[in-house]
Protein backbone atom coordinates (compact mmCIF):
# COMPACT_ATOMS: atom_id res chain seq x y z
CA UNK A 1 0.00 0.00 0.00
CA UNK A 2 1.38 3.49 -0.76
CA UNK A 3 2.08 6.01 1.43
CA UNK A 4 -0.58 8.08 0.28
CA UNK A 5 -3.04 5.71 0.06
CA UNK A 6 -2.33 4.53 3.65
CA UNK A 7 -2.86 8.24 4.29
CA UNK A 8 -6.27 8.66 2.29
CA UNK A 9 -7.65 5.46 4.07
CA UNK A 10 -6.61 6.78 7.78
CA UNK A 11 -8.22 9.93 6.94
CA UNK A 12 -11.74 8.34 5.52
CA UNK A 13 -11.82 5.88 8.77
CA UNK A 14 -11.15 8.57 11.20
CA UNK A 15 -13.00 11.20 10.22
CA UNK A 16 -16.06 9.08 9.00
CA UNK A 17 -16.73 8.38 12.98
CA UNK A 18 -16.72 12.56 13.46
CA UNK A 19 -20.32 13.91 14.21
CA UNK A 20 -21.37 16.45 11.33
CA UNK A 21 -21.03 20.25 11.91
CA UNK A 22 -24.64 20.66 11.10
CA UNK A 23 -27.03 17.68 12.38
CA UNK A 24 -27.87 14.67 9.35
CA UNK A 25 -31.90 15.17 8.48
CA UNK A 26 -33.39 11.58 7.99
CA UNK A 27 -34.65 11.90 4.85
CA UNK A 28 -30.57 12.22 4.41
CA UNK A 29 -29.92 8.86 6.12
CA UNK A 30 -32.04 6.96 4.20
CA UNK A 31 -29.95 8.49 0.83
CA UNK A 32 -26.67 7.40 2.17
CA UNK A 33 -25.21 4.83 -0.11
CA UNK A 34 -24.11 1.24 0.67
CA UNK A 35 -20.79 2.47 1.22
CA UNK A 36 -21.70 4.94 3.60
CA UNK A 37 -20.36 8.17 1.80
CA UNK A 38 -22.91 11.35 1.22
CA UNK A 39 -22.46 14.82 -0.23
CA UNK A 40 -22.89 17.44 2.21
CA UNK A 41 -22.37 20.39 -0.57
CA UNK A 42 -22.66 20.42 -4.31
CA UNK A 43 -20.01 22.93 -6.26
CA UNK A 44 -21.20 25.91 -8.09
CA UNK A 45 -19.22 24.35 -11.28
CA UNK A 46 -20.96 21.08 -10.44
CA UNK A 47 -19.50 17.78 -8.27
CA UNK A 48 -20.92 16.65 -4.74
CA UNK A 49 -18.54 16.52 -1.80
CA UNK A 50 -18.77 15.90 2.10
CA UNK A 51 -17.24 17.91 4.79
CA UNK A 52 -15.24 16.17 6.66
CA UNK A 53 -14.31 18.58 9.43
CA UNK A 54 -12.57 22.06 9.79
CA UNK A 55 -8.93 22.08 10.66
CA UNK A 56 -5.99 24.57 11.09
CA UNK A 57 -3.55 24.68 8.88
CA UNK A 58 0.30 24.68 10.35
CA UNK A 59 1.71 27.25 8.46
CA UNK A 60 -0.24 30.52 9.15
CA UNK A 61 -2.46 29.11 11.86
CA UNK A 62 -5.67 29.60 9.43
CA UNK A 63 -8.70 27.92 9.34
CA UNK A 64 -9.37 25.12 6.57
CA UNK A 65 -12.34 23.11 5.71
CA UNK A 66 -11.41 19.14 4.96
CA UNK A 67 -13.63 17.63 2.21
CA UNK A 68 -13.74 14.92 0.15
CA UNK A 69 -15.53 13.40 -2.78
CA UNK A 70 -17.33 10.21 -3.88
CA UNK A 71 -14.25 8.78 -5.36
CA UNK A 72 -12.17 9.03 -1.87
CA UNK A 73 -10.44 12.20 -2.93
CA UNK A 74 -9.14 14.54 0.09
CA UNK A 75 -9.05 18.60 -0.62
CA UNK A 76 -8.65 21.19 1.87
CA UNK A 77 -9.65 24.90 1.26
CA UNK A 78 -9.21 28.05 3.20
CA UNK A 79 -13.19 28.57 5.11
CA UNK A 80 -13.50 31.57 3.50
CA UNK A 81 -13.46 30.67 0.04
CA UNK A 82 -15.59 27.57 1.28
CA UNK A 83 -18.33 29.42 2.28
CA UNK A 84 -18.22 32.34 0.05
CA UNK A 85 -20.83 30.88 -2.79
CA UNK A 86 -18.70 28.29 -4.34
CA UNK A 87 -20.25 25.27 -2.59
CA UNK A 88 -23.77 25.34 -1.29
CA UNK A 89 -25.10 23.13 1.57
CA UNK A 90 -27.60 20.26 0.05
CA UNK A 91 -31.32 20.19 1.86
CA UNK A 92 -33.23 17.61 2.22
CA UNK A 93 -33.33 14.81 0.20
CA UNK A 94 -30.39 16.22 -2.17
CA UNK A 95 -27.33 14.21 -0.45
CA UNK A 96 -27.00 11.07 -2.35
CA UNK A 97 -23.85 10.31 -3.42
Amino acid sequence: MTSLSYLTNWIGGVFRRSVPEEPVADAQVANVPSNGWFATHAHRKGGRYRVIMHAVLEADRSEVVVYDDAEGCVWVRPVAEFYDGRFAALGEGNSAG
